[in-house]
């Protein structure tokens, strides 16, 4: 529940989006869910969970949630439309989030990666991840996807193998779905174009983790120095 949570004060260091754009509907909705962290071959967001972790709305504007002992949050969130969330603690990576909020509740459960984890995936694919810049991470619903980016600039994209290992001879998700761009260009979003030849509709933002295109097959995600930004995308069945 709500009372469940410590509501924090806004961050100092809370990230800023420079020119990011909400254009928000009356209203007010909450997200919630679970912190944890990533530890594989443990599935994602079933590892141990983090306590005091902070959930903050990106903008430097707040609101601001901590996590308690079972890594639960929640989060009001100041009306319904397209969010970004960061996710900071225990000192693993931290983590930024695009959200559709529409007129439910969201629940989000969220795997922080381990700090260094970043850079030796760089380095598993022979790439130098910029530290500076930020990353994306991307889950797809199935195999034989491609990603572009299309708008804004990032080393990539390199697809993991079925094992979640790096596989620089792939050129589209493998079984696992997912792929990484490195050292991405901080921006208020960046725009990605996916592709699944066999699918008989275009790919679209799962459950609302990113903001919608203009063009059919494309999402937007934002992009922050120091940050991993995870997208899910439903590209049809596996």
């Amino acid at each position: 529940t709500r009372s469940d949570v410590l509501m924090a004060p806004v961050r100092p260091d809370a990230v800023t989006l420079t020119g990011f754009d909400c254009t928000p509907l009356p209203g007010e909705r909450m997200v919630w869910g679970h912190v944890t962290e990533l530890v594989p071959p443990v599935p994602f967001g079933l590892g141990p969970p983090i306590v005091g972790a902070n959930v903050c709305v990106a903008g430097g504007a707040g609101p601001c949630a901590t996590t308690m002992e079972t890594g639960l949050y929640a989060l009001d969130l100041p009306a319904a439309g397209e969010h970004a969330l960061t996710y900071d603690g225990a000192g693993r990576q931290p983590v930024l989030v695009a959200l559709t909020a529409g007129g439910d509740d969201v629940f989000r459960y969220v795997a922080l990666p381990g700090a260094a984890d970043l850079e030796a995936a760089a380095a598993a694919f022979g790439v130098a991840h910029d530290p500076g810049a930020g990353a994306i991470e991307f889950f797809t619903t199935a195999a034989g996807v491609s990603a572009a980016m299309t708008v804004g600039t990032a080393v990539g994209p390199h697809y993991l193998g079925p094992a979640g290992e790096a596989d620089p001879g792939l050129s589209a998700t493998s079984t696992a779905g997912a792929g990484l761009f490195f050292s991405a260009a901080p921006a208020p979003f960046v725009e990605l174009a996916l592709e699944r030849p066999v699918a008989p509709s275009p790919c679209v933002a799962l459950d609302g983790t990113g903001w919608p295109s203009p063009s059919a097959g494309r999402i937007r995600v934002p992009v922050a120095a120091g940050y991993l930004t995870y997208a899910a995308v439903d590209c049809g069945a596996p």
